[in-house]
């Protein structure tokens, strides 16, 4: 969510500018991971139908922090971009660490919802926690799929609206250390930071 500069009293995220080169290249290749490439327009129909999904999900609203517990995968960045789109802050979590360490980072940020790689499988329901996977299919009790939501969701494009509270003073992302007890130590950017 960091801004590059100011547009005529408008703050000009990250986001406008992907959304500008979107528009102005829709089938040149954004992410390229592995095998697959994926263009700008696939990236912002695929992001806008994340943040569809997530937006009619009960233990959600626009704004709240979100948790992303996941690795270098293109969903990582779908998912990015559409809490953008939401106007809410990232809290990115070292896929690696687990129960105690995990929690932690989570209630540190106070986040509302935990969207995780297919291969987490641990539920935090008992400590109010949402855990949505991305994954198609889901038994493991207290987590949901998120995928298929996902799949079924609008790609409709989500309007600016949406971002109108962010200001300089907003957080943007929470960013965790190991720490040297190994548990999570969150470092707070801001908005402001993004600019400088």
């Amino acid at each position: 969510v960091d801004i590059l500069y100011c547009e005529e009293g408008d703050l000009f995220f990250v986001l406008d500018r992907f959304l500008e080169q979107t528009a102005a290249h829709p089938d040149k290749l954004f992410i390229v991971f592995e095998n697959e490439g994926y263009s700008y327009k696939y990236t912002d129909t695929r992001s806008n139908k994340t943040a569809n999904a997530l937006q009619s999900h009960p233990g959600y609203k626009v704004g709240d922090t979100v948790a992303l517990f996941m690795g270098n995968e293109p969903a990582f960045m779908f998912t990015w971009l559409a809490l953008a789109k939401l106007g809410s802050p990232v809290a990115l979590l070292n896929h690696n660490i687990r129960n105690k360490s995990l929690l932690h980072c989570f209630n540190c940020c106070r986040a509302k919802v935990l969207i995780a790689a297919p291969d987490a499988t641990k539920s935090y329901t008992e400590h109010g926690v949402t855990v949505l996977l991305m994954t198609k299919h889901c038994d493991a009790p207290g987590i949901e799929s998120f995928s298929d939501k996902v799949d079924e969701a609008s790609d409709s494009p989500l309007p600016r609206s949406l971002r109108s509270h962010i200001t300089f003073k907003s957080p943007a992302v929470y960013i965790y250390t190991s720490g040297t007890t190994d548990i999570g130590i969150a470092a707070l950017v801001c908005l402001l930071f993004g600019f400088m």
